[in-house]
């Protein structure tokens, strides 16, 4: 048999196959990353239309924009509609109300799993009982040139107008 024949042949065994593990941990549906606009936290409806959260697929992170601060942090999600939320911190300005802010706070480290109803997520306790619901939310717009920030990556090269002096 001619080697370029065998090439192929050789290479093909070494391409890895992922099987699922039972008991591991899988990614969710892709269905529940994205934005979405909070609608009701623990039965008490949110009238703000720009508080929201956000969930991102490329890393394990999640951000909350809030009437005052943001929330940010890690979750984990796994089988049967598993997801926590942890590792959650928020940024300290002073502001009026803050009052969206403390609930969702003190309610996300409750979460325990969620469900999709519809264009819905909702957030639910060990209980089950529905904690946070949200709505599918249109992508926030990125600043030119931070597409990477958003997708966890690093730039390639720096961006030419990014040390633009000014004129």
């Amino acid at each position: 048999m001619k080697p370029a024949v065998l090439l192929p042949l050789f290479l093909s065994a070494c391409i890895a196959i992922p099987f699922p593990v039972p008991g591991k941990s899988q990614r969710p549906p892709q269905q529940i990353y994205g934005q979405w606009q909070i609608t009701e936290i623990n039965r008490r409806a949110v009238e703000a239309p720009d508080i929201n959260l956000r969930i991102f697929s490329i890393n394990p992170q999640f951000s909350a924009r809030t009437d005052c601060n943001q929330l940010f942090g890690h979750y984990t999600a796994g089988d049967n509609h598993s997801l926590t939320f942890h590792d959650i911190a928020a940024t300290r300005m002073a502001c009026p109300s803050m009052q969206i802010e403390r609930q969702l706070a003190k309610t996300l480290p409750q979460v325990q799993s969620y469900r999709i109803q519809g264009r819905h997520l909702e957030l639910l306790d060990s209980e089950g009982k529905r904690i946070v619901r949200a709505k599918s939310a249109p992508a926030i717009p990125t600043l030119p040139n931070t597409e990477h920030l958003a997708a966890g990556k690093q730039p390639k090269k720096p961006s030419e107008h990014c040390f633009r002096r000014p004129a």
